[in-house]
């Protein structure tokens, strides 16, 4: 049922996102500091129409831009979160494969084992003291101790056997369990790989906002000098970046999808 709940409202959250409109994006504002937008409010209220529009095209498709990036982050966050809720279920799955039925086997064992080692102890008690009468060379009382051993043997290998069969059972079904787990555990082991390339491209993240946060800077100075021939380069400039940006945290999102793949591969693997 949690695990149910889980991905209801990681549907209900992709469904939202995704539900959002793009008309919206033209809607939206650049994030801008507020000395920037007064700056660039003042430049496009001082074009021509031509000048204005093309500056407009330039902001519409960067707030688009940013838009994008804020959903993408979005989606990525909750798929992340489900991801590792879904892998630590997976891994507490593993430790309890066949765990009712290694309980009961393990008890078994154990319940057989206590049974018969009043017997078992007996007997080595005996072996030991034919051994100390053998030693004193008192031969009466090696012979009776060796009678009393005697009479117990044919029991003492009976339970041995069983002992030892039932500790065989618990082994097998051990191993068997393991091997269950071990399959899962390979198959979750991809996990390892992908985290890699997410890391690889989470630098790249990392380096297109330094970059972008010196375009920023660029920016916010020539909006100031009111060049619109010099703004609009900076603008396009921006779009590259961000259009980079947003490829390299696709990719990201992208190796959270594989991640998820890999876990519900893993949990098809698991014991009905």
């Amino acid at each position: 049922m949690k695990n149910y709940r889980g991905f209801a409202a990681l549907l209900l959250v992709v469904m939202l996102t995704l539900s959002l409109p793009l008309e919206g994006y033209a809607a939206a504002s650049v994030s801008w500091t507020s000395t920037t937008k007064k700056s660039w409010d003042k430049l496009v209220a001082g074009l021509d129409s031509t000048q204005r529009m093309k500056l407009k095209g330039l902001y519409n498709d960067l707030a688009e831009l940013q838009y994008k990036e804020n959903r993408l982050d979005m989606q990525t966050k909750a798929l992340h979160n489900n991801n590792a809720a879904t892998l630590s279920a997976a891994n507490s799955s593993i430790k309890q494969i066949d765990a009712a039925k290694l309980d009961s086997l393990s008890a078994q064992a154990k319940q057989t084992r206590d049974r018969y080692q009043p017997m078992l102890d007996k007997y080595s008690m005996l072996t030991k003291q034919i051994s100390a009468a053998k030693a004193l060379k008192s031969k009466e009382l090696a012979k009776l101790l060796q009678t009393q051993a005697d009479l117990l043997k044919p029991g003492v290998q009976a339970a041995k056997s069983e002992i030892k069969k039932r500790d065989d059972e618990y082994k097998a079904a051990k191993d068997a369990a393991s091997k269950k787990g071990k399959t899962v555990r390979a198959t979750l082991d991809g996990i390892t790989a992908v985290n890699v390339r997410m890391r690889a491209s989470k630098s790249s993240v990392t380096a297109s906002k330094n970059a972008l946060s010196t375009a920023n800077k660029t920016f916010a100075q020539v909006v100031k000098n009111g060049d619109a021939k010099t703004v609009a380069s900076s603008l396009s400039n921006m779009l590259t970046l961000y259009r980079q940006l947003i490829a390299y945290k696709e990719k990201v999102y992208g190796y959270e999808r594989d991640i998820t793949d890999i876990i519900a591969k893993a949990k098809s693997q698991l014991p009905k």
